[in-house]
C-alpha cells in the first residue's frame, strides 16, 4: 500500500469524475484527488452534492473492487479521523452519511469503474468543514481546535486508503455504535419498521410491523419516530384519533391546560366548562406525561412548538420538582414543593418525557437528567428484587410502575440506540411476568413477589403489558414473551368486557363496575398493532362515549350502562390517547410500505 499527498486544485466539476478518467488513463493505486469546490458535486443515486469553498472534497482511487461493506468502512474511518476534531459525537447513518447533533456533516460516495479489463473503486467524501449551510452542520461549529484542512486530507487519505486495502469486519462493532437511529422506527423509501441491525456485509435489518425481519441492500433512511407528513393531519385518510388530537385537544392542553404563573401544567379542568381548576396539587408524574406529550405530538405532527415548549417546561419542572436528587412526588397550586416522596411510578414518567426530550434535543442536559433519574432507580427506589413502590421502602410491590419502567427503558433504548437500556426493559419483565399464572397478572404482591390473598386484575394492563412485550420482540428479536401476551390479552377478553349497545367496553378491573377511558386507550393500541389500515377509525367503536370531535375535553369515566362519572377531566388521560394514536400511526404507515 502506497500513499501521497493528494493532488489539489481549487475548483472540478466533480473529484469522483475527474479521478475516474485519471483511472482510465493510468492513474497508480491510491492517487487522491481533492477540491476546494465542485461545480457538479453528486452524491448517491445521482443526487447533487453543493460543494462551496470551506469544505474539504476529496476522491481516492483504489485499484481493487469494492467489498460490499465498503461504504460503511469508509464512514467509520472518516468519523474516527472527525472524532478528533469534534467535542459531539460523530454518528454513521447508513449507507452513507455522517451526522453531529442529527444534522448531515458528510457524504460518501462509492464508484465502482472499469479500467480495461480490471476494476477500480473510487472513494468519494465531502465534508463540511468551514462552510455551515442552514440544517447543515459543519465541522468548525463543534470544535475547540483549529483546522487545519490540508493536514486533515493527509489523515483522511491515509485513514481511507489503509480500510480499503485493509477491510477489516471487526470495524463493523464501531459503525453500530455509532450507527444513527439503531433501535428506532424508521422509514425506509416505502419500507416502515424497528431498525433492527446492520449485517456484517452491510444491508439494514427492518423489523416490520408483523414481525419479520427484512434486508435492505439500498434506499434513504428517514427516522420520524413515527412522524408524518405536516399536511397529513388535514387528509381524511390520516386516523381520526390524530387529527382530532393535532387540530383539537393537544392546542387546548397546551395552552389552556399550561399555568403561565408557575410554569407548570394544571393537574385537570372542568367537565362543563373546560376551566383549569387552579387549587389542584400538582402531580410531578402529570408534569412529565404532558412533556412527554407535546413532545411526542411535535413528531406526530411535525409541529415545532409542542417540542419547544416541552423543552422550555421542563426546564421549569426540574427547577421545582428536583429536589434533594430526586424527583418530589407533588407541589402546590403555587408551584412550591409539598409531598417529597420519591416515587417509583413518578420517575418513570420523567425517564419516559426525557426519553422524548433527547430526541428533540439530545444536549448533555437532558443526557445528566436522564442518568440522574436513573441513578434513583440504582440507589433509593432499588428492592432485593424490582424496585419499591417509594423511598419509604414497604414490603409491598406493585405491577404498574415496573410496567412504567419497562416502557421508558424502551423509549430510551428507541432514542438512543443504547442496548443497556433494553437489557434493564427485559429484566423487569421477566421479573413481573414470572408472577404470570393462565394470563392473569395482578396489581400488587408482597416483598417476595407473592400475589395479595384477593388479588385485583386490571384488563387495561394486560393488554398494557402485551404491547410491551410486542415491543421488547421488535428491538430484541426476543420471542420468549410472545405466547404471554396472548394469554393476557385471552385473559383480558374473556372477564374484562361488558356489552354495551352493541360495543364491547373494557372494564377497569375483572368484575367491576367501571370504565376508565385509559383502559380503553390500551385496548385500542393492542388492537392497532395487526389491524387493517383501512379499517383504524372502526377499531374503537364506542369513542363517542369518552370522545367528541369539537371538543378538547373527555369523559374519564363511565359506568356500565355509558353514564358519565367524572366531573372533571384529568390532565394524565393525554398521555394515553397519543400512545394510542402513535400506534395507529404505525400501522397507517404499514398499511402503505
Amino acid at each position: 500500500m502506497t500513499f501521497a499527498r493528494p493532488i489539489g486544485v481549487p475548483a472540478l466539476a466533480s473529484t469522483n469524475d475527474t479521478l475516474a478518467a485519471m483511472a482510465k488513463a493510468g492513474a497508480p493505486h491510491g492517487l487522491a484527488l481533492r477540491a476546494d469546490t465542485q461545480r457538479a458535486g453528486r452524491g448517491r443515486q445521482g443526487r447533487s452534492w453543493h460543494s462551496p469553498q470551506g469544505g474539504l472534497y476529496l476522491s481516492l482511487l483504489v485499484r481493487k473492487k469494492a467489498s460490499p461493506p465498503l461504504p460503511l468502512l469508509v464512514a467509520v474511518a472518516a468519523a474516527r479521523v472527525l472524532q478528533a476534531y469534534s467535542r459531539e459525537k460523530i454518528w454513521c447513518k447508513w449507507p452513507n452519511d455522517l451526522l453531529i447533533d442529527n444534522k448531515k456533516l458528510a457524504g460518501i460516495l462509492i464508484d465502482v469503474i472499469q479500467t480495461g479489463e480490471n476494476t477500480a473503486t473510487i472513494i468519494g467524501i465531502g465534508i463540511n468543514v468551514h462552510n455551515p449551510q442552514p440544517e447543515i452542520a459543519a465541522l468548525s461549529q463543534y470544535t475547540d481546535v483549529p483546522i487545519d484542512l490540508n493536514a486533515l486530507q493527509d489523515h483522511l487519505s491515509a485513514e481511507l486508503l489503509h480500510i480499503a486495502h485493509h477491510p477489516d469486519l471487526s470495524v463493523m462493532k464501531d459503525y453500530r455504535a455509532r450507527a444513527a437511529y439503531l433501535g428506532r422506527f424508521v422509514h425506509l423509501d416505502t419500507h416502515t419498521g424497528m431498525f433492527f441491525d446492520i449485517r456484517d456485509d452491510g444491508p439494514l435489518l427492518l423489523r416490520r410491523q408483523n414481525g419479520d425481519l427484512t434486508a435492505h441492500h439500498s434506499g434513504t433512511l428517514r427516522c420520524t419516530s413515527q412522524k408524518i407528513e405536516k399536511s397529513t393531519t388535514d387528509k381524511e385518510n390520516t386516523p381520526a384519533l390524530l387529527r382530532w388530537l393535532t387540530q383539537v385537544a393537544v392546542p387546548f392542553w397546551s395552552q389552556e391546560g399550561f399555568d403561565s404563573k408557575t410554569g407548570l401544567f394544571f393537574e385537570a379542568v372542568r367537565l362543563d366548562t373546560l376551566a383549569p381548576i387552579t387549587d389542584l396539587p400538582r402531580r410531578s408524574r402529570v408534569q412529565a406525561r404532558q412533556v412527554y406529550a407535546l413532545a411526542h405530538m411535535s413528531f406526530l405532527s411535525q409541529i415545532p412548538q409542542w417540542g419547544e415548549q416541552a423543552l422550555r417546561a421542563f426546564a421549569t419542572i426540574q427547577k421545582i420538582c428536583w429536589q434533594d436528587s430526586a424527583w418530589i412526588h407533588t407541589v402546590n397550586a403555587e408551584g412550591k414543593p409539598q409531598d417529597r416522596r420519591a416515587d417509583t411510578y413518578d420517575h418513570c414518567f420523567f425517564l419516559l418525557a426525557l426519553a422524548w426530550l433527547y430526541r428533540l434535543e439530545p444536549s448533555k442536559t437532558i443526557t445528566h437528567a436522564i442518568d440522574d433519574t436513573v441513578r434513583v432507580f440504582d440507589t433509593v427506589l432499588r428492592a432485593p428484587r424490582g424496585f419499591y413502590d417509594d423511598n419509604q421502602q414497604t414490603t409491598q410491590r406493585s405491577q404498574n410502575p415496573h410496567m412504567h419502567y419497562v416502557e421508558a427503558m424502551l423509549a430510551l433504548y428507541e432514542a438512543t440506540g443504547n442496548h443497556r437500556w433494553l437489557e434493564r426493559a427485559m429484566d423487569a419483565t421477566k421479573l413481573v411476568l414470572s408472577t404470570c399464572h393462565d394470563g392473569k397478572l395482578a396489581e400488587l404482591f408482597d416483598e417476595d413477589w407473592q400475589t395479595k390473598e384477593t388479588p385485583i386484575y386490571e384488563p387495561g394492563h394486560h393488554f398494557e403489558w402485551a404491547w410491551l412485550i410486542h415491543r421488547i420482540f421488535l428491538c430484541s428479536g426476543d420471542k420468549t414473551f410472545l405466547s404471554l401476551a396472548i394469554s393476557l390479552t385471552d385473559f383480558a377478553r374473556q372477564a374484562g368486557f361488558v356489552t354495551y349497545k352493541d360495543h364491547e367496553i373494557v372494564l377497569d378491573a375483572v368484575g367491576g363496575k367501571t370504565a376508565r377511558l385509559w383502559v380503553q386507550t390500551e385496548y385500542l393500541r393492542w388492537c392497532a398493532l395487526d389491524a387493517d389500515p383501512q379499517d383504524l377509525d372502526t377499531l374503537w367503536g364506542h369513542q363517542d362515549l369518552f370522545l367528541r370531535t369539537d371538543w378538547p375535553g373527555w369523559i374519564d369515566r363511565i359506568d356500565t350502562r355509558g353514564q358519565p362519572l367524572a366531573k372533571n377531566v384529568p390532565a394524565s388521560s393525554l398521555y394515553h390517547l397519543i400512545t394510542a394514536a402513535a400506534q395507529l400511526i404505525a400501522c397507517h404507515y404499514q398499511g402503505t410500505s
